[in-house]
């Protein structure tokens, strides 16, 4: 009797043993795909916003020089 006892707790601690280790590498697993889901999207939006960006300058030097050219044709006058 006492080695059934025995047997159901070491299977029991077993069953714990399985489940630490599964979900310790279940979340690892997880948690690093979430992290290069989150990465992959980072790069994403940064390119976007330095594409942002970029058109930020291009309208602060580009768009007023037709505005300069107007000025400086009223100045002539």
């Amino acid at each position: 009797m006492a080695e059934i006892i025995v047997q159901i707790v070491n299977l029991f601690y077993n069953f714990l043993f399985f489940l630490f280790y599964f979900f310790i590498f279940f979340f690892i697993f997880l948690f690093s795909f979430l992290f290069f889901y989150f990465l992959f999207y980072f790069f994403i939006f940064l390119f976007f916003y330095f594409f942002l960006f970029l058109l930020s300058l291009w309208q602060i030097y580009a768009i007023p020089q037709p505005l300069a050219v107007f000025m400086h044709k009223l100045a002539k006058n």
